[in-house]
């Protein structure tokens, strides 16, 4: 059926003229500036760049993808976990790719796998969504220290480590909870309330667990250094420790005399040369101090 044609042919004439003097105008701009005139292919085809979707935008054959978080940390290798995706999103095959298919990708399924430890990021196809993806195959947990004591309005931060390696794992791919009212955690960060009692700390990934005991206690304990006295040889070395440990600071270790005795660190001393001197340890608050003698 032939399309119906205008009542009117003075409207037929007005139209006929505007698209005439549209496609002029395009000819004639294009002949000034020395190029050649577009042909038909050439303006459909600039329309249908124009018509494109943005990025970002969905559409059967460029779906939107966004990440509701920036980075996921998996801890089983071969395992498929869910990708973090925002509403919305729309993920079909070939909308997401990895920058290293070695360490984790995309299973038909749309799910994360990871495939060997290691680290990458997944990139959305219009190149404006990523999530960085960190691959780390964890046994078993444990949380550094396991028991800690603090005073009541004081904070201190626990470690959670892969049992088997010592690997660090990020405090924020666990799940903290606290089985008392009296100690509140976060992230590993955990802050003593008003009463004095022990609490206990779980951090859980997927189906693993840790326990750590927080002490909350307002006892002043004598702050002093094991060994009280010391007697060493030449080039003999020993570890000094300050008691009771402080859960918010670490004590800064020093000697009276670095030529007798010389610090390795973390309340390692060793023995330099014969003589008498002092080591000494300090927090925030409390000094303790021994007696070394070096023998000649």
């Amino acid at each position: 059926m032939l399309p119906r044609r205008s009542a009117d042919p003075q409207k037929r004439y007005h139209f006929g003229s505007v698209a005439i003097a549209l496609a002029a105008l395009v000819v004639t701009s294009a002949t000034a500036c020395g190029e050649r005139p577009p042909d038909a292919q050439e303006l459909l085809a600039s329309a249908a760049e124009r018509n494109a979707p943005l990025p970002g935008s969905a559409r059967a054959d460029r779906p939107f993808v966004a990440f509701s978080q920036r980075e996921i940390f998996l801890s089983q290798i071969g395992a498929p976990v869910p990708l973090p995706a925002s509403p919305g999103s729309v993920i079909t095959p070939g909308a997401l790719r990895s920058e290293d298919p070695t360490i984790a990708k995309i299973d038909p399924s749309g799910a994360l796998v990871g495939l060997r430890a290691g680290r990458t990021r997944i990139v959305a196809a219009d190149g404006v969504a990523s999530l960085s993806v960190v691959v780390h195959g964890v046994s078993s947990l444990r949380i550094e220290p396991p028991t800690i004591a603090i005073r009541p309005g004081e904070a201190s931060t626990l470690k959670l480590l892969d049992a088997q390696t010592g690997t660090v794992v990020p405090a924020h791919v666990a799940t903290w909870r606290s089985l008392g009212p009296n100690v509140t955690v976060r992230n590993g960060e955990v802050r003593a309330g008003p009463r004095v009692g022990a609490v206990q700390i779980v951090a859980e990934v997927r189906d693993m667990q840790a326990t750590a005991q927080v002490q909350v206690t307002v006892a002043d304990e004598p702050f002093a250094i094991q060994p009280s006295a010391a007697r060493l040889q030449l080039g003999e070395v020993m570890l000094f420790q300050a008691h009771p440990k402080q859960a918010a600071s670490t004590p800064a270790w020093r000697t009276d005399d670095h030529r007798i005795m010389a610090s390795l660190g973390q309340g390692l001393f060793q023995a330099m040369k014969a003589g008498r001197t002092r080591i000494c340890a300090a927090t925030d608050q409390r000094t303790a101090c021994t007696t070394v003698e070096v023998a000649p």
